[in-house]
């Protein structure tokens, strides 16, 4: 029941929206649906306005099950034949995004303050940003989590991204994500 339901959300989501991701520069897919859900929840956090929009918008379309589509894979499949569009923004398999190894996503890590860069690989843009900091703490054989912290800038500082964020909304076209890392080196 609860697949089910989450399929007809899907549909409902980008058959309402796709007019609007498109008007916006987003992929009228489930990418688009994640990379335009995640733009709107970071920005309405600065201007109390937008922040009641988005507000409204995630009520209206249940938008808060978005994370949990899109990680039990539903979001993908659902959304696979749920928009007319769909066929023609797509580049790949897996939810409109190629993949790098083996169909996996890879992942370009930067160090925000040390310098240098690693690049890993995780299975698919499904894949969370707790994934993510495991697959980093594998490659460079770290055994705390609390020294790989993946970030974005935000006016004079960072903002840790949540491990329950879905790696999707940072997925381009081409299956490559690119994030930020503080904590320890990368050598």
């Amino acid at each position: 029941a609860g697949a089910g339901r989450m399929e007809v959300l899907v549909k409902l989501w980008l058959g309402s929206l796709s007019p609007t991701l498109v008007a916006h520069g987003f992929q009228a897919d489930a990418i688009g649906l994640l990379q335009f859900e995640s733009a709107m929840a970071s920005t309405s956090e600065f201007f109390a306005d937008l922040k009641a929009l988005h507000g409204r918008i995630s009520d209206a379309f249940n938008l808060q099950e978005l994370p949990a589509a899109a990680k039990s894979g539903v979001l993908h499949s659902a959304a696979a034949g749920a928009s007319p569009t769909n066929s023609a923004t797509k580049s790949g398999a897996g939810g409109g995004v190629a993949g790098g190894a083996g169909g996996k996503v890879s992942v370009v890590v930067e160090h925000l303050t040390k310098g240098g860069s690693i690049n890993i690989f995780v299975d698919s843009a499904e894949s969370t940003i707790l994934d993510v900091r495991k697959a980093i703490m594998q490659k460079l054989e770290e055994a705390s989590i609390n020294k790989v912290k993946i970030v974005i800038q935000e006016g004079r500082g960072t903002k840790m991204i949540p491990d329950g964020e879905a790696l999707g909304v940072r997925v381009d076209k081409e299956g490559r994500a690119e994030l930020l890392m503080v904590g320890r080196a990368l050598q």
